[in-house]
């Protein structure tokens, strides 16, 4: 017991040291004497290695990780040993995502190694080319040294051990050629028999790596576990793919049947590889049965857009299209760009708001709804990713019940449910699959993570023991805090993710660090290539062009610093991404959004608030946020600064719950924890999102039944809760929302519960019961008046778009975050917004601050800039509040957030005004909805943003010239605009992309 408690010590050490490194702080204790007392644990480790994978204990996997990378000072000889010793035992286990990272250690030493063992150094760098799966770049290099006498390579000049390290290269050259093991086996004899250990070392960690890999050889594994794939289609995908390993969790869940056609549930840790295990999974389905085609479900836009590029890259060898239908609520068809049902995607990927619009859609006549019926009838499988969101509260009830309403209607679908939590889920899967998960596999990388408490000690997280102390370092406050601690950092664990709890705290964070660190930003802008910074450059111009020169972010991304959250305009968010993709930021402050299943190379991510969503933070979440630190292919561990907090609710949550084992992870369903009685506008809105689903549920058919609210409840993922009375909960809850419906005439009661002709039509909205009930006569006057003056339009008149505005504002989706509702005394809001909805309190038309949110979106509508919008809204006398104060950068700020959070919201109104319509609403033109999100009043200029990437601005400076409709704008680009793009005020991503335009229009003429 005493020696595992030394042995704990001197793990902990070596973690220390890392850490104090990365904070460029003084080590607190020498690691020469732990290190050496690991090497002989690790090198017995080694003889008694079993090579299953996922065997060796954490201990042993954290020795060999913290030995391979704590950096002590030694001759490259020693730090070969050191790192082959480890090399042997990650193999050993199959952490290859963990022995990739490490080959950047081998370049190391490979390059140290040069000049004076130059074929040691050559087998050293080789090996790590190895490792990554770079074999042709791995066998060029060796061949470089190991060329014929009388070819033009130099030949290196004698040196010590030369001819031990020639065989060595040579055993190198055998292993990436794949050929026998003739020569390894050979040179392992001749080291035992000499006692010459360097080649010992070198040939065991190559046999160890070799054997490895064929047993994580994708065609093997997968041509074993799933018979499809030795079809030859599926070879030669796998052929083409080039895949080099997979990683154990991989393994296993495709050993237990990942890519097989059945309902199945894949529970792994963050990083380990879900999105390929699905991107197989589809390719043998579709395979397998000609003619159908997938789903993928990304709760999350930046999910689906990595969804949609990297499935499109790796289901080209197969001929299958991948089409991102969209993440806004949407109940039509066309707004996709598919214009006939034998061009619907063999790959549909949305998020699940767009996938309840095409299944509502799907019941409804009329051409759009046949064609979601046949994406519906020729869908094979259905991958739902996040799938550990069923049990969150906010969108939590919506996905429960439109898995719930997809269960009943189409049983024939194939569910791949895909789930970060990697322990607890047994209840979700035997819902969702009647089947046991796949779970319990390791992650391919590692994470220190470290919490630092408010009285100024750093401790690190070591399982099982009491934290372990870094260091010191005096705080003060918690954005503070984090600022210093982001820059303390070294610059190779750049970029940074830091996630707050807030859109304002992710701002305000973004700009704290900017201050604190001008001198930093410009050396880190002189540090980059020109290529590099033009890129940088590039991406700020695209911002400044769309928010205006004064908005905060220019500067900031400038300087390598944005935040990133759901209020920004995607162009902005996509050029974040894309910068954090390529490593061109310092620092990304950001909310959960891009903390949950997004994939950016972030090594390090810090915490400074626990606060999340007005509780305590989950283990749940806690486990997905810190996935996003050191990810396969970015780094072997990442870092997690967790700052604690003395606030009474949020004392010991680190120790206690975050960080205990013991601390359960049950996934529960949440439509039990929707109150009877509901209180703030939050509890309402999750309410009618409940409602909206059961409206759809009664429109789709299998509804009637007796005891509707009971047997629906009964299918129900929160039915089965373990808590006392849940059932009872959800009966009640489902029963009120049918009373309701009833009540507004969208119901009728019998034996059993009907749509009427309304409900219907509310169904098809997807909009809250309320709002249906405001719009409806609005809509109706509107038809009688000005909406028919829109059928034929290709531009929105400024008239126009004021109507447009105030008819999205009699939806109470729109209310809660209106100027108006945040103006009014907050003891009040809770009071103000049930009369509301209860159709108890009349619309505030007339009054100041509501007439000037309805200006603020019209004018939006109407392509005023962030610039315009900050210029016309008011200006309250609290600096604090939205709009408040005489800060320029703060109003343009405010603006984008506030149109950021209000547009989708507005698109999804907007269509159900088009329904509610009628007839009149199929002949509106579909580019209206467009431009109420885009902000974009011409259907030339929708185009151009939606089709062609063309920055907002740049839209409308080309029909400003061109004209509003697509016709007149195609044919300008490609005929009138004599001038070059670039001299037009545009920005050089504008031009380039006008340009790339032209000439795909004049090839096509």
């Amino acid at each position: 017991m005493t020696r595992n408690i030394e042995l704990d010590e001197y793990r902990a050490n070596l973690r220390a040291a890392r850490i104090q490194d990365a904070l460029h702080g003084e080590r607190r204790m020498p690691v020469e004497s732990a290190r050496n007392q690991l090497l002989e644990i690790l090198a017995l480790a080694t003889s008694e290695a079993s090579h299953e994978f996922d065997s060796i204990n954490d201990e042993v996997l954290d020795t060999a990780v913290s030995l391979a990378l704590t950096e002590v000072e030694e001759n490259a000889d020693d730090a070969l040993s050191v790192v082959l010793t480890c090399v042997q035992v990650l193999a050993a286990d199959g952490q290859f995502a963990r022995l990739s990272l490490l080959a950047d250690r081998l370049f190391g030493i490979g390059a140290a190694l040069r000049r004076r063992r130059p074929f040691l150094g050559a087998a050293a760098h080789s090996f790590g080319l190895l490792m990554q799966g770079k074999i042709r770049q791995a066998r060029q290099h060796l061949d470089s040294h190991l060329s014929p006498p009388g070819t033009t390579v130099d030949r290196p000049q004698k040196s010590e051990g030369q001819a031990t390290d020639i065989l060595i290269c040579a055993c190198v050259r055998e292993t990436v050629n794949g050929e026998t093991d003739t020569l390894l086996s050979k040179a392992r004899s001749l080291a035992i028999r000499s006692q010459n250990g360097s080649l010992y070392e070198f040939v065991d960690a190559l046999t160890s790596w070799r054997y490895a890999a064929r047993e994580a050889d994708p065609v093997q594994v997968l041509t074993q576990a799933d018979p499809s794939f030795q079809q030859p289609q599926l070879r030669e995908y796998l052929r083409v793919r080039d895949l080099n390993v997979l990683f154990p969790p991989q393994i296993r869940a495709i050993v237990e049947g990942a890519t097989l056609d059945r309902d199945q549930v894949v529970a792994l840790p963050t990083s380990s590889g879900k999105t390929l295990l699905a991107e197989l999974r589809v390719a043998a389905s579709l395979v397998r049965s000609p003619g159908t085609r997938a789903i993928y479900v990304a709760p999350y836009r930046l999910l689906s857009r990595q969804v949609q590029r990297a499935f499109s890259r790796g289901l080209k060898p197969l001929g299958l299209s991948v089409r991102d239908m969209g993440s806004g609520y949407d109940p039509a068809l066309e707004e996709t760009g598919v214009p006939s049902g034998d061009e619907l995607p063999d790959v549909a990927v949305c998020t699940p708001e767009r996938l309840d619009s095409l299944l509502r859609l799907a019941t409804h006549g009329g051409a759009a709804g046949e064609r979601a019926r046949l994406l519906f009838e020729t869908c094979k499988v259905l991958v739902f990713d996040e799938l550990q969101l069923v049990g969150r509260m906010g969108r939590g009830s919506r996905f429960e019940l439109l898995l719930t309403r997809i269960r009943s209607r189409y049983p024939s679908w194939h569910m791949l449910g895909l789930c970060a939590a990697s322990s607890d889920t047994e209840r979700l899967s035997q819902w969702l699959t009647s089947s046991p998960p796949i779970s319990g596999a390791r992650r391919p990388t590692g994470t220190l993570e470290i919490v630092w408490k408010t009285d100024g000690r750093l401790a690190q997280r070591v399982p099982g023991r009491p934290a372990s102390l870094v260091s010191r370092i005096r705080r003060t406050n918690p954005s503070d805090d984090a600022v210093s601690l982001i820059l303390r950092l070294d610059a190779k664990y750049r970029p940074v993710l830091a996630v707050e709890t807030t859109r304002q705290y992710a701002e305000g964070l973004a700009k704290k660090v900017q201050a604190a660190s001008q001198t930093t930003g410009e050396e880190w802008r002189s540090s980059l290539e020109p290529t590099q910074l033009d890129q940088v450059d590039l991406a700020a111009e695209e911002i400044s062009n769309l928010l205006g020169d004064e908005h905060p972010l220019v500067n900031l991304v400038m300087h390598g610093i944005a935040y990133h959250h759901a209020g920004l305009p995607t162009p902005i968010l996509r050029q974040i991404e894309r910068l954090s993709a390529r490593k061109l930021i310092r620092v990304v402050c950001a909310t959960t959004t891009v903390a949950e299943g997004a994939d950016l190379p972030f090594r390090v991510v810090v915490l400074p608030h626990m606060n999340f969503h007005g509780e305590p933070l989950s283990r749940d979440l806690y486990l997905n946020i810190i996935g996003r630190a050191g990810r396969a292919g970015v780094s072997v561990e990442g870092l997690v600064f967790i700052l604690d907090s003395d606030a009474r609710t949020l004392a010991n949550v680190v120790e206690t719950q975050l960080w205990s084992a013991r601390v359960g992870r049950s996934i529960d369903g949440t439509l039990s924890r929707i109150p009877r009685q509901k209180v703030t506008p939050r509890e309402w809105m999750a309410f009618y999102e409940v409602q909206s689903q059961v409206l759809s549920w009664l429109g789709e058919g299998n509804s009637y039944t007796e005891e509707q609210a009971s047997y629906l409840a009964s299918q129900t993922f929160s039915w089965n809760n373990p808590r006392a009375g849940d059932a009872q909960r959800v009966t009640g809850l489902l029963q009120l929302a049918l009373e309701d419906l009833e009540a507004r005439g969208f119901a009728v009661a019998g034996s059993p519960y009907r749509l009427t002709g309304p409900g219907a039509l509310a169904r098809l909205t997807g909009l809250s019961a309320p709002s249906v009930s405001r719009l409806a006569p609005a809509v109706s006057l509107a038809s009688e008046s000005w909406l028919p003056d829109l059928v034929f339009a290709t531009q929105i008149e400024a008239p126009h778009a004021r109507k447009i505005s105030e008819l999205l504002f009699e939806a109470v989706e729109m209310i809660e975050k209106t100027f108006w509702f945040k103006q009014s005394p907050s003891r009040d809001r809770d009071t103000i917004f049930a009369e509301m909805v209860a159709g108890q309190r009349s619309w505030p038309y007339g009054q100041p601050n509501f007439e000037a949110d309805i200006d603020l979106i019209a004018a939006w509508i109407s392509g005023r800039s962030y610039s315009g919008l900050a210029d016309a809204a008011p200006t309250p006398s609290s600096s604090r509040s939205l709009f408040g104060g005489r800060d320029r950068a703060k109003r343009v700020s405010d603006v984008a957030d506030y149109i950021g959070s209000h547009t989708y919201a507005a698109s999804w109104i907007w269509s159900g005004v088009k329904v509610l319509a009628g007839s009149l609403g199929d002949a509106l033109p579909s580019f209206i909805r467009d431009s109420i999100e885009l902000g974009v009043p011409s259907e030339g200029g929708v185009k151009l943003v939606k089709d062609y990437a063309l920055s907002r601005p740049g839209a409308l400076l080309v029909t400003s010239l061109a004209g509003a409709s697509w016709v007149e704008v195609r044919d300008w680009i490609r005929w009138d605009s004599v001038d070059a793009f670039s001299s037009m005020g545009l920005t050089r991503l504008d031009a380039a992309r006008l340009e790339r335009l032209r000439s795909s229009l004049l090839r096509n003429d």
